[in-house]
């Protein structure tokens, strides 16, 4: 209105009207997967013959501590039966899915008259290690360059161009291991594991990546007191390593989230997938091949310093621990894409 001066809000809020954008995002974020949680537990809880109202209720205080506690608690057997969805196995009583045609738990079979087509065997031609070679040499070659050319992208500020250049470059490298599993036989489906059948299944997976993407954050907290990161002047230098990546406007908001969805779903299936696969079958041992891998992890982003990269490593030690315990890559996936999304709003914020 004319004649009226209305005061700055920055003054009486005590925020910044440029800030605000990126602040209410990260908000936003942390709220739908808070949200998405507490529904994800009233599914899982259903899945289990639980009652559904009294876990939301249980999740909206605590999600992390409901869903584990679903995880511990056996199935309710009345409970899945009076769903319609499972019947209870003449044998020993377990409850069976109604399509399933054998017990899980004691393996009689639940439709001895009915006809089910035979599954082809699972295709398990190995990767030969020249590919894997390539690969790594690939990586070596990229980490040194992007630490000796960090300092000269402070000063461009061309983020487009990087953004850009990285998701090409990520994309190349699925591709090539893609090629690689077509070559034996396999397909990236099964690498990742399999693919979703139920909004549940969705749901599920994005709990676990919630709330292990929460529990890997207090790791590494952790180790970056344990290491002194967390003086003032250590994360001043952390932020002047890797600020120059923070995004600067809206298009480069949008181009940095496609950049952190490309990292979840590439670098997942290139490390947690085939690097995995493959070390494993190198070393003989699942748990010795997580550690080699985490430490290529972290060693893939030379870019981000020495200390973080020790960071990053736990980072992938726990995303490899996750895609281990739930035999699918799929909640690693969304966990990357969240902390990356998350890491890279937070730049821009802590610089404006």
């Amino acid at each position: 209105m004319p004649g009226v001066v209305l005061p700055d809000r920055s003054a009486v809020y005590g925020i910044s009207d440029k800030g605000m954008p990126v602040k209410a995002l990260i908000v936003t974020l942390i709220v739908s997967a808070w949200l998405g949680n507490v529904i994800a537990v009233g599914r899982y809880a259903v899945s289990k013959g639980r009652d559904r109202l009294r876990w939301v209720l249980l999740a909206l205080a605590s999600p992390p501590i409901a869903f584990l506690a679903l995880a511990v608690l056996p199935p309710d057997t009345e409970g899945l039966i009076a769903t319609g969805r499972f019947e209870k196995c003449p044998k020993c009583g377990e409850p069976v899915c109604a399509e399933a045609n054998t017990c899980r738990l004691c393996h009689s079979e639940q439709h001895a008259g009915d006809s089910q087509p035979t599954l082809p065997a699972e295709n398990d031609n190995p990767i030969p290690y020249w590919h894997t070679a390539v690969l790594l040499l690939v990586l070596v070659l990229f980490s040194l360059g992007n630490m000796k050319s960090s300092q000269a992208a402070h000063s461009s500020q061309a983020h487009v161009r990087i953004y850009l250049a990285t998701m090409v470059y990520e994309w190349l490298l699925t591709g090539f291991v893609w090629w690689g599993l077509r070559r034996s036989g396999g397909s990236l489906r099964e690498l990742i594991g399999g693919r979703w059948h139920s909004v549940e299944d969705f749901l599920v997976d994005y709990a676990i990546s919630c709330d292990a993407w929460l529990g890997a954050l207090m790791m590494i907290a952790l180790a970056a007191f344990a290491m002194g990161m967390n003086h003032a002047g250590n994360l001043g230098d952390a932020q002047k390593q890797i600020g120059f990546l923070a995004p600067q406007n809206t298009l480069e908001i949008f181009l940095w989230i496609c950049l952190s969805a490309t990292a979840g779903f590439c670098e997942e299936v290139l490390f947690r997938g085939y690097f995995q696969k493959q070390f494993t079958r190198l070393l003989g041992c699942r748990w010795s091949a997580l550690a080699v891998v985490s430490i290529l992890f972290g060693l893939g982003h030379g870019y981000e310093g020495a200390q973080r990269m020790v960071l990053i490593a736990l980072l992938g030690f726990a995303f490899g621990l996750m895609s281990l315990l739930r035999r699918s890559l799929r909640p690693a996936m969304m966990a990357h894409t969240l902390q990356d999304t998350i890491s890279g709003l937070l730049l821009r914020a802590l610089q404006h």
